[in-house]
């Protein structure tokens, strides 16, 4: 009897269409908002390494001397964040993921290195520079801002109205993207890297304010790693514990919090919701989150986002203030 039951689905199993696609015969049809591999277009790649600073993960590697791209397929979270931290937009995401292998895939992509041609004292400045130290005419400069906003490593200041232009030597990745958003007379430019370290500031004739370097900026204090005891709800670390142990979720301090909206504007997957006015609640949703911590280096106040022991929570996980 059992088995004239198992004939029936059999034959029906027998003339229905399989429940699976024959891949890879037929082509994989990925959902819109999926996730797949980031790829680059070597030929619009200037190596800044700025996305190699905002991969969380570090699987990006830029070498400028030999003009390398790398990335560590199995150590990318695809958070997109080199995507949008790309100043000449030549990264990527794609759907379609690496196939599985039992060793680390690396893919280097390289660029030809330019030969330097041999050139006499007449035509040394015929060519403009594409690569140096940046440099501003104050001569020609309106002081519009421009250049500043559109840098991505935010390391230039204009100040209307003392009339200067200061730049961060330490913190340029001479990627020249102020270079093409100044709009005014083309006052920036790239200049030969004379070993000028810190901050810079150009004044234009008859400003108050000197043009020589500022003091340079104290470097921050590493920060050590907490112990496992430590990083609890109360106690947050700003350091990613070991990949070993169970814990790692996003928590906020939410007494200290002022509900700016930074870590939301951070957030490379959109998972975390402010709310000042009505709930003054934090909200964050630990399906869509990837631990990448861009949150935290958004934090500006008391460092009140970070990680904290893993309670298994799932779905919206919401924090709201003290009435």
């Amino acid at each position: 009897m059992k088995l004239m039951d198992f004939t029936g689905f059999a034959l029906k199993n027998l003339f229905s269409k399989p429940a699976t696609k024959n891949y890879p015969a037929e082509p994989a049809v990925y959902p819109e908002r999926s996730r797949g591999h980031i790829e680059i277009d070597i030929d619009d790649c200037i190596m800044c390494g700025m996305c190699q600073r905002k991969c969380p993960s570090g699987a990006i590697t830029v070498d400028k001397a030999t003009r390398t791209w790398s990335i560590e397929r199995m150590g990318c979270v695809q958070c997109e964040n080199c995507v949008t931290g790309c100043p000449k937009k030549c990264l990527s995401i794609k759907p379609g993921y690496t196939e599985p292998s039992e060793t680390m895939t690396v893919d280097s992509f390289s660029q030809p290195i330019p030969e330097k041609p041999a050139q006499s004292e007449s035509n040394t400045n015929a060519n403009a520079l594409t690569s140096g130290k940046i440099t501003n005419d104050m001569s020609t400069c309106i002081l519009c801002g421009l250049c500043a906003r559109a840098c991505p490593s935010e390391c230039i200041t204009v100040d209307r109205n003392a009339k200067t232009w200061t730049i961060n030597r330490d913190d340029c990745v001479q990627c020249g993207a102020c270079i093409d958003a100044c709009k005014k007379f083309h006052s920036l430019s790239y200049a030969e890297d004379d070993g000028e370290e810190g901050a810079v500031v150009f004044a234009k004739d008859g400003a108050t304010a000197p043009a020589k370097p500022a003091p340079k900026k104290e470097a921050p204090k590493p920060q050590t790693k907490k112990e496992a005891s430590e990083v609890s709800l109360g106690k947050l670390s700003t350091v990613k514990p070991d990949k070993s142990l169970t814990y790692g979720k996003i928590a906020v301090d939410i007494n200290n919090c002022i509900l700016c909206g930074l870590c939301a504007r951070a957030c490379p997957t959109g998972i975390i919701t402010v709310d000042r006015r009505d709930t003054k609640s934090w909200t964050i949703n630990r399906d869509g989150c990837v631990q990448c911590g861009c949150c935290i280096d958004a934090c500006k106040k008391q460092q009140c986002i970070g990680f904290a022991q893993d309670d298994a929570e799932y779905g919206n996980v919401t924090y709201k203030k003290e009435a």
